[in-house]
């Protein structure tokens, strides 16, 4: 029977480091969306009470909106490259340990779909970026005074 062998502690602590980024890039991304909400629902009643109390900066309020929404989208982005990048060394750290197969990085990996949270999120926030732009174009032609 063959016996296994340990693997060497500097990819040990590696393994644990790569955890750690792993974690810490999922939860930028837990906190990215309450803060979109939180955003959101600020311009959205800024909005209501700017129709009939400042009508100048009701056309402005949707496309700050608009410009809200691409940013969140951009920052979701961003951390989805970084946390793919924290998956695929840690596959490569489970390969090197000798856990290619068992790892739950290897396993991640193998489990992805294209319905997505990745997915989700970005007609979520591309999808509020369009809504916006649409309503101060409208709010600026004068269809919501």
């Amino acid at each position: 029977m063959a016996e296994e062998k340990e693997a060497p502690d500097y990819l040990k602590v590696l393994y644990e480091e790569n955890a750690t980024m792993f974690r810490f890039f999922l939860t930028w991304r837990q906190r990215l969306l309450p803060g979109f909400f939180a955003v959101l629902a600020a311009i959205v009643l800024g909005y209501r009470w700017a129709l009939p109390n400042a009508p100048n900066m009701s056309c402005v309020l949707p496309f700050i909106g608009a410009g809200a929404s691409a940013l969140f989208w951009a920052l979701d982005l961003r951390n989805r490259q970084l946390y793919r990048h924290a998956s695929l060394a840690g596959s490569k750290l489970e390969s090197s340990m000798g856990l290619a197969e068992t790892g739950f990085y290897g396993t991640y990996r193998e489990a992805r779909s294209w319905i997505r949270h990745s997915v989700i999120l970005s007609i979520l926030y591309l999808g509020c970026c369009f809504l916006f732009l649409l309503l101060g174009i409208l709010t600026c032609a004068g269809i919501f005074r």
